[in-house]
């Protein structure tokens, strides 16, 4: 938000809040300004909050940026998934590891065909909800892989849950309650296409209001 509208905001408050304890139903008056001006102004704030995070590309937002919002976002399952015991550092994941796309810079004809086009295929591989960290070694060998080959790749090598979860099923026996709750906030894609990529997207932006208290 401007900084502008910011002061006149609060100028605006400032002087309906002076005027309430002049008034005889003060407490009435003060609920009042919470549910009509501070919620509302809340749920605005909100509403472009998502629609700003469910416009971010790779292109159009500088690419440290993108690295730091998935590398957070991976930070907070990982501490989920292993009980705050052995929480990876965010200064590791986000200078060690590489941002991946799950569908390739240059996907192959099998994958590309689920998208339509050309045109729609290279809007949908920009989208932040294809995108992912992995460490660079893996991304090197399977970065213009099938999907269906990188399934295999990341149920085997992928080692942050945020990532393995957009390809390989969660399978939960045999593991403790932490693992589970952590995967209650993600989700499984059988088929990578449009919808699965808009819907990883707003699985990322519910999981960013967790993380920054939004």
């Amino acid at each position: 938000v401007p900084a502008k509208i910011v002061e006149k905001n609060f100028a605006k408050w400032a002087n309906i809040l002076r005027e309430i304890p002049f008034q005889s139903k003060k407490e009435e008056a003060l609920m009042k300004f919470k549910d009509e001006v501070l919620l509302e102004e809340i749920k605005k704030l909100e509403n472009n909050y998502e629609i700003l995070f469910s416009s971010i590309t790779y292109n159009t937002l500088q690419q440290y940026k993108i690295k730091y919002i998935l590398s957070r976002l991976t930070q907070y399952i990982e501490s989920i998934w292993n009980s705050n015991e052995s929480e990876s550092h965010i200064e590791q994941i986000f200078l060690n590891e590489t941002i991946e796309h799950i569908l390739p810079q240059k996907p192959q004809k099998e994958d590309a065909d689920l998208f339509g086009s050309i045109e729609e295929c290279d809007k949908y591989k920009i989208k932040l909800g294809n995108l992912a960290i992995l460490d660079r070694n893996t991304q090197s060998i399977i970065k213009n892989k099938l999907i269906k080959e990188k399934r295999e790749a990341y149920k085997e090598y992928a080692k942050y849950q945020l990532t393995k979860s957009a390809l390989v099923r969660f399978e939960p026996v045999g593991v403790d309650n932490s693992k589970i709750r952590s995967y209650q906030k993600l989700k499984y894609f059988d088929k990578w296409d449009k919808d699965a990529i808009n819907n990883r997207q707003k699985m990322l932006f519910e999981l960013s209001k967790e993380v920054w208290k939004l």
